[in-house]
């Protein structure tokens, strides 16, 4: 007579898989053992990686602006050089190069000019609650400056442009020196580079 036995029915495949996901997300989720080894490189405090003083350099000198900026005597010896390769590229004589040095330091101030009004115009703006008097008159002020500014520019540009021949004027007014409605197009990179010439010119110019 034979014995009833047990029936043991083997889990299919599906429900394996489950239990093996279970087991790996369980062992992903535990947290670190506190005496568990860093990072390779060593572990980076929260805030930034910078030592104090600015980096392996050590703190700024000389006159550098705060924040790694540039200071005055960088943003002119910068800007002398980039009237230098301008000048340079409009091909002039002697004579019409100190026409043009004096064309842009003229051109300079009437920019100032017009930038403290524009700052005025700003410190307006900026008001917590100005009245519409206020506002209006900024405005007209400022509208009124730039008209200024664009005539003075106009007389400027006149007075060098009956020091120089034709060709100089077209060299001049494509590199920004004379007025050309989009500033000194010729000192940004990749217009105004000539094959055989230097390569290529500064980003920003001077007109």
């Amino acid at each position: 007579m034979r014995r009833p036995g047990i029936l043991i029915r083997k889990p299919p495949l599906w429900w394996a898989a489950v239990m093996v996901a279970v087991i790996v997300l369980g062992c992903a989720k535990q947290p670190p053992s506190p005496g568990g080894q860093p990072p390779p490189g060593g572990a980076v405090e929260r805030g930034g990686g910078q030592p104090p003083g600015g980096g392996p350099e050590g703190p700024p000198g000389g006159d550098r602006m705060p924040g790694g900026g540039m200071s005055e005597a960088e943003r002119a010896r910068m800007r002398q050089q980039m009237i230098d390769r301008m000048i340079e590229q409009a091909q002039l004589t002697e004579e019409q190069r100190q026409a043009v040095r004096q064309t842009l330091a003229a051109k300079d101030q009437a920019r100032q000019a017009l930038t403290e009004e524009l700052n005025n115009l700003r410190r307006t703006a900026n008001q917590a609650n100005p009245t519409e008097e206020q506002l209006r008159t900024a405005l007209e002020a400022y509208q009124a400056a730039l008209t200024r500014y664009r005539e003075k520019v106009q007389a400027i540009d006149a007075a060098l442009v009956k020091q120089l021949p034709v060709g100089a004027q077209v060299r001049c007014m494509s590199l920004g020196i004379l007025e050309n409605g989009l500033g000194p197009m010729g000192m940004r990179r990749g217009a105004g580079a000539q094959p055989g010439r230097g390569g290529q010119p500064p980003r920003r110019g001077a007109a």
